[in-house]
């Protein structure tokens, strides 16, 4: 039996009775339906086939209009396919599926899953059997898109019931991280978030075509509560997670607007400033109140908060009690008339109070002949946040007066820490003065957009030197080192202390001149102070070392006065000589092939004179006057060579019979000693100089070949 179907529409609903057929078919009021019949050639043979012909019930849909039949391709009943296929969660490294079952018909007991991996030439797709209506694919590399079929397993086979659904396409990508509202005024809301905490590189966080970590979205509504949720975009193509963070709830609220951030009433201290802003225009609902609210870390590293609240018709606060340099973050806060527990934020500002510079350092004064004043300085110690450098300075303003003027020239504004003044009378008393300026940046400010803070033109304090005009310390040409180029050379000898007078003056009474030298700390030197006053008399004073020896030290005198005022400088040069001992006689080394062979007679004396001197390694020094500094040599014997027929022979003492001389422990500087072969064989002598500081040079003279007697027959008749 059959059930009887029910036409609504062209759906068939089945169950509604029975109908008997006696063939292989039944037609059921525009619904054929047939069957396989078990082949039965007689009652005893029949042959009942597989279980699959019992399975299969091929149906076909007829049409009909008056007698005219159309009528459909069989078709089988089976199960019906899943829906609501989606991606429901994914992360850097997985992807989770699920669906559900058919709305209608049994529940399939599994389901075919197949993907493949989008753009991958020759990818075969992998097929998965299913039984539940969810599945994780996970250890998948981020920058594949993958694409899924999913089709209901047939009862009457292996393959797909029937054509699965759409495929889905979707890829690994880790959800972004708490986004919030960070700005919201009238029309418009600014959310930001935190990128996924994975590797860098997994994926873009893209949201509405936007690269980054924040963006903005316009064209919102007043009174309308809000929810945004943010979904990731994949770099393997387009597809975005399927879950995301999502804002608190939030209306739109008035910002205040035009915030400033300045120092106040002008006048910036560095431990204060000052937070202004407007009322919304054109809104309807006004802000019930407003917040300002600061938070700063301190060099020790506390940090210190504050919060201050006013109502709706106070439009200005002043922050105190900051630090100077230190970075504070400003926010200012609108409060929702509608919501008072929402505070909706209009603007951030990050800046660094700041002051005005200290004075520049170190000014100093300078004549320069007669006509000229050149005056010079250093960087301010504080550029306005408490450091040196900290802030740039952009210019000096330099000004002067003289004496008895009710105000000073006009500032000239100098881009270096150098300035030269002409056209001043002499004789008369200028007062300088010097400051820094800076065009400071103090931080950024975030409304609509972020812009920086308008610079700053801030003219610190001034540094002041007063100088009679005409009137600069000078040197004693007598008792100063000479204007030369490079400075005088001057031979020191280790042992030897060094002395050097310098004297200064000031032409202007009452001065006090003070005399300094540079260079002092890299050898040793002392500079003492005889006379100060005016004139002034300073002693340089020296003494060398042996570790000191072969260096060249400079020395650079200078003269300032009470105004500070200083003379041109002046510098010698020092050097200090080591010994350097020679010999002078004979002055060919030993084995030069130049050198002269000196013959003797047997039975006949032979002396040779030996000499040597040490004129060290300073310029132009005599053997005398290094004699007179302690630089002395002598003369020793070092080796001895006898040469005979049985060979060579070496020995660190004189041959047998030889005399070296006069004493060997006298030092001398010219040293001479005599020499006098003994035995008559060919002998080479090598002698060696002590220098007087203990230190050997070893030096190769020649020495004479004594030859001996060789007597032979000229004629023999045997």
């Amino acid at each position: 039996g059959l059930a009887t179907e029910q036409l609504l529409g062209n759906a068939v609903l089945l169950g509604q009775g029975e109908k008997e057929a006696a063939g292989a078919s039944v037609a059921l009021l525009g619904l054929s339906v047939n069957w396989k019949v078990a082949s039965c050639p007689s009652s005893l043979d029949c042959r009942v086939g597989s279980e699959d012909d019992y399975k299969i019930m091929r149906i076909r849909a007829s049409a009909n209009y008056g007698s005219y039949v159309a009528d459909s391709s069989t078709f089988m009943v089976d199960v019906a396919q899943p829906v609501n296929f989606q991606v429901s969660r994914t992360s850097h490294t997985s992807i989770l599926l699920n669906w559900n079952a058919p709305f209608h018909g049994p529940i399939p007991s599994t389901y075919i899953l197949s993907f493949r991996t989008i753009g991958v030439d020759g990818g075969t797709p992998t097929e998965i059997a299913v039984p539940a209506t969810t599945f994780s694919l996970s250890g998948i590399w981020y920058a594949d898109l993958y694409e899924f079929t999913l089709c209901s397993q047939s009862i009457f086979g292996d393959g797909c019931a029937v054509k699965p659904p759409a495929p889905v396409v979707a890829a690994a990508v880790e959800p972004a991280q708490a986004v919030q509202v960070v700005f919201v005024n009238e029309d418009r809301v600014i959310i930001s978030w935190t990128e996924p905490a994975v590797p860098d590189g997994f994926e873009s966080v893209i949201l509405s075509g936007i690269n980054g970590s924040n963006t903005s979205i316009t064209s919102l509504q007043q009174n309308t509560t809000y929810v945004l949720k943010l979904y990731p975009k994949s770099v393997a193509g387009d597809f975005h997670a399927p879950t995301g963070p999502s804002t608190a709830e939030f209306v739109l609220t008035a910002a205040a607007q035009d915030v400033t951030v300045r120092c106040p009433s002008g006048v910036c201290t560095g431990t204060s400033l000052q937070v202004a802003w407007t009322r919304p225009t054109g809104v309807m609902i006004q802000p019930k109140a407003y917040r300002v609210a600061s938070s700063q870390v301190s060099l020790n590293g506390t940090a210190v908060q504050s919060q201050l609240d006013v109502t709706d018709t106070v439009t200005s606060v002043i922050l105190g009690d900051l630090e100077k340099g230190r970075p504070v973050t400003i926010r200012v806060l609108a409060n929702n008339r509608v919501f008072p527990t929402f505070y909706a934020l209009s603007a951030t500002a990050n800046v660094i109070p700041v002051s005005p510079p200290s004075s520049p350092a170190d000014l100093k004064l300078c004549m320069v002949g007669t006509t000229l004043v050149q005056i010079d300085w250093m960087p301010p110690m504080d550029s306005g946040d408490g450091t040196t450098n900290g802030l740039t300075i952009v210019s000096y303003l330099l000004d002067y007066k003289a004496s008895g003027a009710v105000s000073y020239e006009p500032a000239v504004e100098v881009f270096g820490q150098s300035f030269t003044v002409q056209g001043l009378q002499s004789g008369t008393n200028y007062t300088f003065r010097v400051r820094a300026q800076t065009a400071t940046v103090i931080g950024t400010i975030c409304q609509a957009r972020c812009a920086p803070i308008p610079p700053l033109g801030l003219v610190g304090e001034a540094s002041e030197r007063s100088l009679v005009f005409g009137r600069v310390p000078i040197w004693d040409e007598l008792q100063a080192p000479p204007i030369v180029d490079p400075p005088t050379l001057y031979n020191l000898f280790v042992g030897n202390l060094f002395s050097f007078q310098v004297r200064a003056l000031s032409l202007e009474a009452g001065q006090v001149v003070t005399i300094s030298a540079t260079g002092l700390s890299d050898c040793g030197a002392e500079l003492v102070p005889n006379v100060v006053g005016n004139p002034s008399l300073s002693t340089l004073l020296f003494l060398p070392s042996v570790q000191q020896m072969d260096k060249t030290f400079w020395i650079c005198f200078l003269a300032t006065d009470s105004y500070d005022a200083f003379s041109d400088q002046r510098c010698i040069r020092l050097f200090v000589a080591s010994p350097r001992p020679a010999f002078t006689r004979p002055d060919q080394a030993l084995g030069d092939p130049d050198a002269p062979t000196l013959e003797a007679v047997a039975g006949c004396e032979l002396s040779i004179r030996l000499e040597a001197h040490d004129l060290t390694s300073g310029k132009d020094v005599t053997a005398q006057e290094a004699a007179s500094r302690g630089y002395l040599v002598r003369i020793q014997s070092d080796t001895s060579i006898a040469l005979s027929q049985y060979g060579e022979a070496a020995s660190p003492s004189l041959p047998a019979g030889a005399v070296l001389a006069e004493s060997d422990v006298e030092f001398a500087n010219p040293s001479s000693r005599m020499f006098q072969p003994g035995r008559l064989l060919e002998v080479k002598n090598r002698s060696r100089i002590l220098s007087a500081s203990g230190s050997w040079t070893l030096s190769q003279p020649t020495t004479p070949q004594v030859r001996s007697p060789t007597p032979s027959f000229a004629r023999a008749s045997e």
